[in-house]
Protein backbone atom coordinates (compact mmCIF):
# COMPACT_ATOMS: atom_id res chain seq x y z
CA UNK A 1 0.00 0.00 0.00
CA UNK A 2 1.25 3.27 -1.28
CA UNK A 3 0.91 6.67 0.86
CA UNK A 4 -0.57 9.72 -0.53
CA UNK A 5 1.35 12.27 1.79
CA UNK A 6 5.06 12.56 3.61
CA UNK A 7 5.19 14.63 6.84
CA UNK A 8 8.75 16.02 6.86
CA UNK A 9 10.63 18.69 8.86
CA UNK A 10 12.36 21.45 6.34
CA UNK A 11 15.13 23.28 7.57
CA UNK A 12 17.02 26.06 6.13
CA UNK A 13 20.95 25.84 5.94
CA UNK A 14 22.01 26.47 9.34
CA UNK A 15 19.37 24.35 10.40
CA UNK A 16 17.93 26.94 12.87
CA UNK A 17 14.81 27.45 10.46
CA UNK A 18 11.94 24.83 10.06
CA UNK A 19 8.91 23.99 8.98
CA UNK A 20 6.73 21.31 8.88
CA UNK A 21 5.09 19.92 5.50
CA UNK A 22 3.10 17.57 4.55
CA UNK A 23 3.82 16.90 0.62
CA UNK A 24 2.57 14.60 -1.72
CA UNK A 25 4.40 11.22 -1.72
CA UNK A 26 4.75 11.21 -5.64
CA UNK A 27 5.94 14.79 -6.04
CA UNK A 28 9.79 15.32 -6.83
CA UNK A 29 12.77 16.46 -4.53
CA UNK A 30 13.25 19.47 -7.38
CA UNK A 31 9.53 20.50 -6.61
CA UNK A 32 10.22 20.19 -2.94
CA UNK A 33 12.98 22.56 -3.33
CA UNK A 34 11.62 25.08 -5.74
CA UNK A 35 8.12 25.56 -4.00
CA UNK A 36 8.31 29.71 -3.13
CA UNK A 37 5.86 28.82 -0.36
CA UNK A 38 8.48 26.54 1.74
CA UNK A 39 11.12 28.46 0.64
CA UNK A 40 9.42 31.19 2.38
CA UNK A 41 9.08 29.73 5.40
CA UNK A 42 11.99 29.03 5.81
CA UNK A 43 13.60 32.79 5.29
CA UNK A 44 14.85 31.22 1.67
CA UNK A 45 14.52 34.12 -1.41
CA UNK A 46 12.66 32.32 -3.87
CA UNK A 47 14.55 31.09 -7.17
CA UNK A 48 15.13 32.86 -9.61
CA UNK A 49 14.32 35.87 -7.76
CA UNK A 50 16.96 38.46 -7.88
CA UNK A 51 19.55 35.66 -6.78
CA UNK A 52 20.27 34.78 -10.02
CA UNK A 53 22.00 31.45 -10.52
CA UNK A 54 20.91 30.04 -6.54
CA UNK A 55 18.77 26.89 -6.65
CA UNK A 56 18.39 24.97 -4.00
CA UNK A 57 19.36 21.39 -2.96
CA UNK A 58 18.10 19.06 -0.02
CA UNK A 59 20.26 17.44 2.34
CA UNK A 60 18.42 14.17 4.10
CA UNK A 61 19.17 14.80 7.91
CA UNK A 62 19.35 10.91 8.95
CA UNK A 63 22.22 10.25 6.54
CA UNK A 64 23.64 13.68 5.38
CA UNK A 65 22.32 12.32 1.55
CA UNK A 66 22.01 14.82 -0.91
CA UNK A 67 18.87 14.27 -2.55
CA UNK A 68 18.31 14.08 -6.63
CA UNK A 69 15.72 16.66 -7.76
CA UNK A 70 14.22 13.85 -9.77
CA UNK A 71 13.79 11.41 -6.38
CA UNK A 72 10.30 11.00 -5.35
CA UNK A 73 9.69 12.05 -1.68
CA UNK A 74 7.72 8.87 -0.80
CA UNK A 75 10.90 7.00 -2.08
CA UNK A 76 13.52 8.80 -0.48
CA UNK A 77 11.59 10.40 2.79
CA UNK A 78 9.78 8.43 5.97
CA UNK A 79 7.26 10.64 7.67
CA UNK A 80 8.90 12.58 10.49
CA UNK A 81 12.52 13.13 8.84
CA UNK A 82 14.44 16.65 8.09
CA UNK A 83 15.63 17.31 4.80
CA UNK A 84 18.26 20.72 5.39
CA UNK A 85 18.12 22.92 2.13
CA UNK A 86 21.34 23.74 0.91
CA UNK A 87 21.89 26.69 -1.59
CA UNK A 88 23.61 25.60 -4.45
CA UNK A 89 25.49 28.22 -6.98
CA UNK A 90 25.36 27.72 -10.70
CA UNK A 91 28.14 29.68 -12.67
CA UNK A 92 27.28 31.36 -15.50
Amino acid sequence: MSQDSVTITVQDVTGEKEHIVAYGADRTIGELVEDPRVLQEVDLAPVGSGTAGVTYGARRERDEILLNTDDKLGDVLKDGESVRLLPQIVAG
